[in-house]
């Protein structure tokens, strides 16, 4: 326990002594298990790179800044900005970006108030000072523009369903689950295997997830393949916890009846998994395989090879849709594009992907030239509109 705690419980009677010591473990666990565990990890990198930094370089000074003046702070910061931005708190030696640099200072930031001192990037109103901002900025100008994943075309989701190997769980379940994605605007951490001992916002969905509907009835998982595929007219992702921290909001899509058809690929992953247990907890990406019958799970690398493999095979290139501009994301954002190619209004398409801004359109500028298909006909073709408010002084020529 910190000394801290240790000097408390001197104070507390004998008797109320281990209730005490309780309640100090469970709000420090409760605290550590308050971010998830890669953000506790990135601070815990960061703020080793500064300590390091700082014995190599300034062997003079100490991590904890709470007592130095506000000069030699940002001195020191600065320092350290601008020896993340190189590179040299890694072996490559190769430049950063801005949200890195940013990443590492805001590990200082944190550290020092998880100590209880204050922040050393702050300006005596509690702001992160101007000096930083303008370094942060500068190389933020200085960056080069993102490369976003392309979005998928339909014609990929087609493939993977005909190409789909009935007598192979683990191709059944990744074709599926691609399918699925791509429908529900699903975030790859939501249906693939992560970290098994990672703290994670994001949660698999999982089978007691699912709901199953024939119109306004429900209908029961454990109902035959066939049934289900007959009936089976809607199906509902409910979200138990997901990135953005909303819980028990759903996911609804209807079935197509065709061969992509979504409803039918989620069918398919619920009577898999029914068929091997009955734990409601099982995520959809799991498969089971072998005599055995050992339970395994869909990995972000199985999705991205199936993905690259169907580029390939499709020749998408002639589509400047190349293997280095598809990942997983891909079935993300190409939901996203045929959404918003087929009229759907944007604040449908961010209800559906539960993003919080219009982002999904920075996800799919690549492909812009989608958009902008017959734009200009209907620009040139507009009647003209005079404004009714005033007298029109306009004299067009005769054509």
């Amino acid at each position: 326990m910190e000394p801290v705690t240790e000097q408390l419980l001197d104070t507390v009677p004998p008797a109320k002594r281990n209730a005490a010591k309780a309640l100090f473990i469970a709000a420090t666990t409760a605290t550590s298990h308050g971010v998830i565990a890669a953000t506790e990890s990135e601070r815990f990198r960061f703020w080793t790179h500064w300590q390091n930094f700082l014995q190599n370089t300034f062997p003079m000074h100490q991590p904890i800044l709470s007592n130095y003046p506000l000069p030699t702070r940002l001195a020191l910061l600065g320092a350290f900005a601008a020896f993340i931005r190189a590179g040299q708190h890694q072996p490559a030696n190769k430049q950063v970006s801005a949200q890195t640099v940013l990443l590492a200072l805001r590990a200082i930031s944190q550290t020092h108030m998880l100590d209880g001192q204050p922040d050393p990037l702050a300006d005596e109103k509690g702001q992160r000072h101007i000096l930083l901002r303008r370094q942060i900025e500068n190389y933020r100008r200085h960056d080069p523009p993102p490369k976003r994943k392309l979005a998928l075309p339909h014609i990929a989701i087609k493939y993977l369903n005909v190409t789909r190997a009935d007598n192979n769980p683990r191709y059944q379940a990744i074709h599926d689950l691609c399918t699925i994605a791509w429908f529900y605007l699903l975030r790859v951490g939501e249906y693939t295997q992560t970290t098994q001992t990672a703290r994670r916002r994001t949660i698999q969905f999982r089978l007691e997830d699912v709901t199953l509907w024939n119109h306004t009835q429900v209908l029961h998982s454990t109902l035959p393949l066939q049934t289900l595929l007959s009936q089976c007219t809607a199906a509902t992702l409910r979200i138990s916890n997901q990135k953005n921290g909303r819980r028990n909001q759903v996911i609804h899509q209807e079935a197509t009846r065709d061969v992509t058809c979504p409803i039918a690929a989620i069918i398919r992953r619920v009577h898999h998994i029914r068929q091997h247990t009955s734990d409601p907890a099982t995520m959809l990406g799991t498969y089971f395989t072998g005599h055995k019958h050992v339970a395994k799970q869909v990995t972000v690398t199985d999705i991205t090879t199936a993905l690259k493999n169907t580029v390939q095979v499709l020749g998408l290139s002639r589509y400047n849709i190349t293997l280095a501009d598809i990942s997983s994301h891909s079935l993300r954002a190409g939901g996203a594009m045929a959404l918003h190619l087929g009229g759907v209004p944007a604040h449908t398409i961010k209800i559906l992907g539960r993003w919080s801004s219009d982002t999904f359109l920075l996800y799919i500028q690549e492909q812009i030239t989608g958009f902008s298909a017959g734009l200009s006909t209907q620009m040139s073709s507009t009647p003209l509109t005079l404004n009714a408010a005033i007298k029109p002084t306009l004299c067009l020529l005769p054509s």
